[in-house]
């Protein structure tokens, strides 16, 4: 940052005639002089009990070229009482909000490519409140427009972890394949577990509604369950299989089923809900494998259950086979149920 001398500024922020000073203030961010726009930003960041309808103003001052003026309009906005910027710029609500310079402020550009250029500010303060507002504007959309989408693709990409979070809770509102790079990375590099089923459930969701990358999603999600060996993330992995429910997720699921690091109980139930058939042999083989100890509550009666919910005729004569239990008896009234209709 440069080390411009600026005059200290004269203001004392306990003064409390803010309707006179404010309007001031704003005015003198968009002066001539570097160094009055410094002080009226440095003021402003300052003064108590601000409104959200200054945040224009504010977000305009995100490009000045001198760099504590961005960093203290950045500052301000995130001290606003009200957070700025609701959505589609250009709307009668977005326009009473921050006034008819919504559209053109700055050489045409609107609030949104403001914020997107903030971004990528050589100062990290004004790149985190630009993000803070992206994220803001997203919240109120019920769909994400190009732009907005890749600004928190960006954002998701390029600023720290404590941003992921918010992004991927906006970035389920689109399904876009473009987003599957940016949400492998973050499941390949993240250790927050909440982020990383985000990023797994918006991947489910692509391939539900893209079927050309369906098939890629499937495998990238065994490889990940293989790749987490602690065992921390897998339960993660096998939610966002559920998701996807198809033949491939079914067998990636019985193979996880299978596999002698499995703990059972979570991917029977997990085929038991999906309920289909194709899961049958795994089910049947883990129920005969006398390699694994049969816990009851954590192998043979989530199995069991699982059968009963798929309701496949042929698993009745494994299931004679075990001891009578309550679970083992709805299991087989399940079966005989399923195959009536």
């Amino acid at each position: 940052m440069a080390k411009t001398q600026h005059k200290k500024p004269k203001y004392n922020k306990t003064n409390k005639n803010l309707e006179n000073i404010v309007p001031k203030l704003i005015k003198n961010l968009s002066a001539s002089d570097e160094n009055t726009r410094y002080q009226a930003a440095w003021e402003l960041s300052n003064l108590p009990r601000l409104e959200q309808d200054i945040a224009i103003y504010l977000i305009k001052a995100l490009l000045d070229n001198n760099d504590y003026v961005r960093i203290f309009a950045a500052k301000t906005l995130s001290n606003l009482e009200s957070k700025s910027c609701n959505t589609d710029v250009g709307t009668s609500e977005t326009i009473d909000k921050f006034g008819d310079i919504s559209r053109e402020i700055v050489n045409g550009e609107t609030v949104i490519s403001i914020l997107i250029k903030a971004l990528n500010d050589s100062e990290i303060l004004v790149q985190e409140q630009a993000a803070k507002e992206l994220i803001s504007i997203a919240e109120s959309m019920e769909t994400l427009t190009p732009e907005i989408l890749d600004s928190l693709l960006k954002i998701a990409e390029k600023l720290p972890s404590g941003y992921i979070s918010d992004c991927l809770e906006q970035l389920k509102k689109a399904k876009d394949p473009k987003m599957i790079p940016t949400l492998i990375n973050i499941c390949e590099n993240i250790s927050d577990y909440y982020s990383f089923g985000q990023a797994l459930e918006i991947l489910s969701n692509i391939a539900l509604t893209n079927h050309l990358v369906a098939k890629d999603i499937i495998c990238f999600f065994e490889r990940i369950y293989e790749k987490q060996k602690d065992g921390y993330f897998r339960p993660q992995v096998i939610i966002a299989l559920k998701i996807i429910g198809n033949d491939d997720a079914i067998a990636i699921l019985s193979r996880i089923l299978e596999d002698e690091d499995s703990d059972y109980k979570f991917p029977a139930e997990t085929l038991g809900e999906i309920g289909n058939k194709l899961a049958l042999p795994a089910l049947v083989n883990v129920l005969q494998n006398k390699n694994i100890p049969k816990y009851w509550y954590y192998v043979e009666q989530p199995i069991v259950k699982a059968l009963g919910k798929i309701g496949d005729p042929r698993a009745i004569p494994f299931l004679n086979n075990l001891s009578y239990s309550n679970a083992v008896a709805e299991a087989l009234r399940g079966i005989k149920k399923i195959s009536r209709k």
